[in-house]
C-alpha cells in the first residue's frame, strides 16, 4: 500500500510518503517492511512533481508526478527511483483528512 499526505501552498506541495512492501523472509515468512519519508515539489494546473527521500536512507531519493482526473477524487501517479531508473504508475484516489 502506498500513501501521500499532502500539503499545498500556493504552488509548493510538501508532504510525506508511506510505502508498505511486501517479501518472503528465507523461512518462506511472509513479511513486510514500511518506507517511508519527506516529499516537496510544485504544482501548475491539475499536476504537481518533485522529488521523495526515504527517512532511513537519505541515498534512497526519486521523483514523483501527480496528475488530477477530471472531478479532482483521483490521480495517476508516476513515482521513479534515481538509482536504478525503476519506475512505476498507479491510480490514487483522494481520501478526506483523517481517515
Amino acid at each position: 500500500m502506498i500513501t501521500f499526505a499532502l500539503s499545498i501552498t500556493g504552488n509548493r506541495v510538501t508532504g510525506t510518503f508511506s510505502v508498505v512492501v511486501p517479501y518472503a523472509a528465507s523461512s518462506g515468512a511472509h513479511k513486510t517492511d514500511t518506507l517511508s519519508g519527506p516529499l516537496e515539489g510544485t504544482v501548475s494546473g491539475s499536476r504537481a512533481t518533485g522529488i521523495f527521500r526515504e527517512a532511513g536512507d537519505p541515498k534512497n531519493t526519486g521523483t514523483f508526478e501527480f496528475v488530477m482526473a477530471g472531478g479532482g477524487s483521483q490521480f495517476g501517479c508516476t513515482v521513479r527511483a534515481n538509482d536504478g531508473g525503476e519506475s512505476r504508475t498507479y491510480t490514487v484516489r483522494r481520501a478526506q483528512q483523517g481517515r
